[in-house]
């Protein structure tokens, strides 16, 4: 258990320790813990991830919902799916090419000095837009997802 806990992230641990005392509780109460087994039973599966030609977003396994992102955050989430080891934020200045490329497809923008400056703060390191643009993907899965998986669809 103190293996698992240690791979967990500082939220997932103070979630993961809220289970544990509330499970400590409910035997306190004389809950027995098959019936504590039953109740921690949760039917919660993945949806497959479907991006269409056209760069739509959507979970066929939940009621084929979209996912709306605007283009820089797609055009994000499209570039860290296409690179499933993850690329560190750092490094996101080698991936600017691939990036304007994958953005280029979506945006329907030609002015190619906008695209430029705004892949630009994407990439620079001292900037915040990597954060701000994964932040919007994580608000648009958590608004579509079960909430237990949408950490899961994010890019973290």
């Amino acid at each position: 258990m103190d293996e698992a806990r240690n791979m967990l992230s500082s939220e997932a641990q103070r979630i993961a320790k809220e289970i544990v005392d509330r499970i400590k509780k409910l035997k306190d109460l004389g809950i027995k813990g098959d019936a504590i087994e039953k109740l921690c039973q949760v039917d919660l599966k993945f949806s497959k991830l479907v991006i269409t030609k056209d760069f739509r977003i959507f979970l066929p396994d939940y009621d084929n919902v979209e996912v709306e992102l605007s283009p820089l955050p797609k055009a994000v989430y499209i570039l860290f799916l296409k690179h499933p080891k993850g690329i560190a934020f750092k490094d996101l200045p080698k991936y600017k090419k691939e990036l304007s490329g994958i953005y280029k497809s979506i945006s329907n923008r030609e002015h190619p000095v906008i695209i430029s400056r705004s892949l630009d703060d994407l990439v620079n390191p001292t900037k915040n837009s990597i954060n701000e643009k994964c932040s919007r993907i994580r608000e648009a899965f958590y608004a579509k997802v079960p909430e237990p998986l949408a950490e899961f669809y994010c890019v973290t």
